[in-house]
């Protein structure tokens, strides 16, 4: 049987499909396929929602080497009682914030490094929470007791070591009481949403008794000063000395074991005007259009 010579070519030109057969030259239409957007809206809503939980990510890392109480180092890590060698401190923040407070940044402040100070869960452990809320005065105050023990200039770290472990249920000689404030600004610029964070980190040590160490000599009194306790035992409890406006604050209990260290689980309390405006869906729109 001879051979059949395929003289035209076969192929597709715009939406026409060309084919040779043994019979002869086919010609059809292809078929249409449904058009479907380059990424849906829930690959958005994670893809616009990282940037800023990486900027909050590295607003803790980067504090935490500030935070060597009497010279022992301090890693951000240790806010995470339970990362293993494999986990990174990057993967577990994601892990614990992914959805629980979304901000929407656009591919442009993204790439100008901004960041909005948001409520991130950044310490999980397994030592009681500290509970903290702002009073009648715009305060920050937590539920750390301090009897009648007001700090002020003359109080000494032995004397607020005492104050803290006798009124205290879980306190114990040596453990670390460290407090972060995070500061929300807006370039005046570029406009894109800034946020640095302080933070300091006090070591207990009732027997402190000869050099009496200022405790304003080691730590500031942002986060460190006696404010009135609204509970039925009266006295003071430890809180800020000045209202949170315009970012966040948390103290975080630290107990230090070799390399590793036992944390209480803490959230950042946040008064932070930007969160709420980059959290609705204008910010969500307005993130998915520069990305496009």
């Amino acid at each position: 049987m001879a051979r059949i010579k395929h003289d035209q070519p076969s192929g597709k030109i715009g939406n026409v499909i060309y084919r040779q057969t043994r019979y002869g030259l086919v010609v059809a239409q292809a078929p249409a396929k449904p058009a479907k957007p380059s990424r849906s809206v829930k690959q958005m809503r994670i893809r616009t929602q990282m940037a800023n939980l990486s900027a909050n990510c590295r607003l803790y890392h980067d504090v935490a080497y500030s935070l060597g109480a009497y010279g022992l180092p301090l890693k951000a890590d240790l806010f995470f009682e339970d990362k293993q060698p494999q986990h990174t401190l990057y993967n577990l923040f994601l892990k614990v914030n992914y959805n629980q407070c979304p901000v929407y940044l656009t591919q442009q402040e993204t790439r100008a490094g901004g960041c909005v100070v948001a409520p991130c869960q950044f310490s999980r452990g397994t030592l009681d929470p500290l509970v903290y809320g702002l009073n009648a005065y715009g305060l920050l105050v937590s539920n750390l007791a301090l009897g009648e023990l007001v700090i002020d200039d003359d109080t000494s770290v032995a004397e607020l070591s005492e104050a803290i472990i006798g009124h205290n249920d879980g306190w114990q000689e040596g453990n670390e009481l460290c407090f972060l404030h995070a500061t929300q600004r807006t370039d005046e610029f570029s406009g894109v949403p800034r946020a640095e964070m302080q933070g300091w980190c006090l070591r207990l040590d009732t027997t402190d008794c000869a050099s009496r160490r200022k405790v304003y000599d080691e730590v500031s009194a942002m986060g460190f000063s006696s404010n009135e306790n609204q509970n039925k035992n009266g006295g003071y409890c430890l809180g800020m000395s000045t209202p949170l406006v315009n970012g966040g604050a948390a103290w975080v209990h630290l107990r230090r074991k070799d390399s590793r260290a036992q944390a209480s689980p803490q959230r950042l309390y946040v008064v932070n005007p930007l969160y709420d405006q980059y959290r609705t869906e204008e910010a969500f729109e307005a993130a998915v259009k520069s990305y496009r």
